[in-house]
């Protein structure tokens, strides 16, 4: 192997180099779309998760509280949390 700076390339060697990069590229492309496409439809899977996780609770405590009070000390908030989940299930 000799020294590689002082070698020519044809017009059409460069043009096929060049071309093969390309093609390259969009293939790397074509591989983040697909990823990101992935990575969409597994965060609205797991949204969904929450939101089915989140209406379990309201059903079975009422509403989320850090104070552990029931739905009987906070009816209101738990009626707003249910529409609004329903709201957004729609």
């Amino acid at each position: 192997m000799g020294d590689d700076s002082n070698q020519f390339v044809t017009k059409e060697e460069f043009q096929d180099a060049v071309d093969k990069m390309i093609a390259k590229m969009g293939e790397i492309g074509n591989k983040i779309d697909n990823e990101v496409t992935s990575i969409k439809l597994e965060q609205g899977r797991l949204s969904s998760s929450l939101n089915n996780i989140q209406m379990q609770v309201l059903e079975k405590k009422g509403a989320f509280s850090s104070d552990g009070s029931s739905i009987s000390e906070r009816p209101a908030l738990a009626r707003q949390m249910r529409r609004n989940h329903r709201a957004a299930a729609n």
